[in-house]
């Protein structure tokens, strides 16, 4: 089991869960508002769907974040006790958030009756419309990651490993992405579909100085690429050949891909990440999990009289109180020893360096993601 804390993950998983958490609060605006696609806000619309489609790196990002802490922390056989602790503490609050999206949902319909709650059960855990699908993913790459250390890694270059698997990744979600998908197969729900980010994950996480020493290297390539691939994504979509705002998109392969070089370089650049964002990073699992339902509770509370002040009021407002309830919420259920098999666990955290240790050892810990 690998011994330091890499810092630059509490940035990564950070970002990604802001930028999952603005991505809800840009469609609770929508919602709230009335003015998704219509034709006196289309101004409005474009700015915001350009935010949202450039955020969409959020999912994928943590799917890449799982895979690296893996391969850096385990080179090995599987620890005692690894998949039981995921099973404990993030699947089983999969289920429970899943149970209680699922019932909201449900009341949601004027006609409300088992037969519905059933359908909705299905759609939400088997065609994956529940927004925490990614635990799913994530758990397929526990099972994949040591069937991976076992047949693929010694027996195959990495380079033409990493390439085969991107180009599956790319055929894939090419296909469903340029035919119209059949809403009864969740493709989305199987590893092939982020195989990509598996695989460079792996090798980036099981080699890290390696890693870290190529972004220095191609440190200019690095800086860049995120402003060449946020180009790419926006004249795929403006060109109407890629018109889906989803995380699910071919194009957002290689932009995660260049956010989180970007970001590893950065983070490798900082002294030390900010206290919010490592407090971010710590509450990353429960705020996914959570984050939906206070958009709802915003939605509710806040007129929907549109103007443009109050379409930054709201959104202020509605982002605030997704993160800080969600944070909160979780604090107060791990108080109890039940609470973490609600909402997951809180995170390791970086302990602050002192006078008499100012580079300290930090070990890792069990953490929710």
């Amino acid at each position: 089991m690998s011994k330091f804390i890499v810092k630059e993950l509490f940035l990564l998983r950070s970002v990604a869960c802001l930028a999952v958490v603005i991505i809800h609060a840009i469609y609770s605006v929508f919602v709230n508002f009335g003015i998704r696609k219509a034709p006196d806000y289309m101004e409005i619309n474009y700015v915001l769907f350009v935010f949202q489609i450039l955020l969409m790196f959020g999912t994928p990002m943590f799917v890449f974040i799982s895979e690296f802490i893996l391969a850096n922390a385990y080179k090995g056989k599987v620890p005692k006790g690894f998949f039981r602790k995921r099973l404990k503490f993030i699947f089983v609050p999969f289920i429970v958030i899943g149970l209680f999206n699922t019932l909201i949902v449900t009341f949601q319909h004027n006609d409300v009756s088992s037969q519905l709650f059933f359908s909705k059960l299905y759609e939400q855990f088997v065609l994956g419309y529940f927004h925490g699908y990614f635990v799913l993913i994530i758990f397929q790459f526990y099972l994949l990651h040591f069937l991976f250390t076992k047949y693929i890694d010694k027996k195959f270059n990495m380079k033409y490993v990493i390439i085969v698997s991107l180009i599956i990744n790319i055929l894939y979600l090419g296909y469903f992405n340029f035919i119209e998908p059949n809403p009864t197969f969740p493709f989305h729900l199987l590893f092939i579909a982020w195989v990509g980010y598996f695989t460079v994950a792996y090798y980036s996480g099981k080699y890290f100085d390696k890693f870290k020493a190529t972004l220095q290297k191609y440190k200019k390539i690095v800086i860049i690429a995120p402003f060449v691939t946020s180009f790419i994504v926006l004249l795929l979509c403006y060109s109407s050949l890629l018109t889906y705002i989803q995380s699910k998109r071919v194009d957002m392969i290689i932009h995660t891909m260049a956010m989180a070089f970007f970001l590893f370089y950065l983070g490798m650049k900082m002294k030390s990440i900010p206290r919010p964002l490592v407090k971010i990073s710590q509450y990353s699992f429960g705020i996914y999990l959570l984050h939906p339902f206070f958009f709802l509770l915003s939605q509710s509370l806040f007129t929907n009289t549109f103007s443009i002040g109050n379409l930054i009021l709201y959104f202020v407002f509605a982002t605030s109180l997704a993160l800080l309830g969600s944070m909160a919420c979780i604090y107060l259920l791990n108080q109890f020893k039940f609470g973490s098999y609600i909402v997951g666990k809180v995170g390791i955290g970086i302990k602050p360096s002192s006078p008499t240790n100012p580079h300290p050892v930090h070990h890792y810990k069990e953490n929710s993601v």
